[in-house]
């Protein structure tokens, strides 16, 4: 069954969702956890402006993968892992070296470049029927 939206402003802002969070996922800014919020903060409120589904696949993304970013002081602590560094005597990760610093910056691109796919499914899935 092909689903539309109200309007054209619909379309619009559930497309600008879509790349904000894509943009997300490539930026720089990936650990700036106040710079995280507000785009995620104004994916949030276009709730009104989208039908219920639609709205809710963006939101049930940003709960699964970028809450836990913003809110858990440990979320990447599951790249911290023995072969890269350790925990010091004051608690704070230390890398071994170079090689493991560049190491674990390519794990956390490759879980980004797995959210990014997930994302395309989700868009693929719960968005493409609007967009037909």
């Amino acid at each position: 069954m092909k689903k539309t939206f109200n309007n054209d402003v619909s379309r619009t802002i559930a497309y600008k969702n879509y790349l904000t969070i894509m943009d997300l996922l490539s930026s720089d800014k990936i650990f700036d956890n106040n710079y995280l919020f507000d785009k995620i903060e104004k994916i949030r409120n276009t709730k009104p402006f989208l039908p219920e589904d639609v709205y809710n696949a963006f939101d049930d993304f940003i709960s699964e993968h970028f809450d836990p970013i913003i809110y858990d002081i440990d979320a990447f602590s599951d790249f911290e892992t023995s072969d890269v560094g350790k925990i010091n005597s004051d608690g704070v990760f230390e890398f071994h070296d170079e090689s493991c610093v560049t190491l674990f910056f390519a794990r956390i691109a490759d879980y980004y470049l797995h959210l990014e796919e997930t994302l395309i499914e989700m868009a693929m899935t719960e968005l493409r029927p609007y967009f037909e």
